[in-house]
């Protein structure tokens, strides 16, 4: 359990640095505009959901040795 915080609080900083990146490229383009702590709210968030599908995705699967000999 302890990994699998960790790889979510990784993926959780992963994500946020790639949607910070991501919006300031599309702000020097012109494409967005910053609009300061409510976008910041949003890539958190962003990040956030990230990071709890991967963690979701990532932990280990439970055997079930009844299943497998029954």
């Amino acid at each position: 359990m302890k990994e699998t915080l960790r790889r979510a609080l990784r993926t959780f900083v992963q994500a946020a640095l790639g949607c910070i990146a991501a919006d300031l490229a599309a702000a020097a383009a012109g494409i967005a505009r910053g609009e300061g702590a409510r976008e910041i709210i949003v890539v958190l968030a962003a990040s956030a959901v990230a990071a709890g599908i991967a963690a979701v995705m990532n932990l280990p699967k439970k055997d079930n040795k009844e299943d497998k000999d029954g």
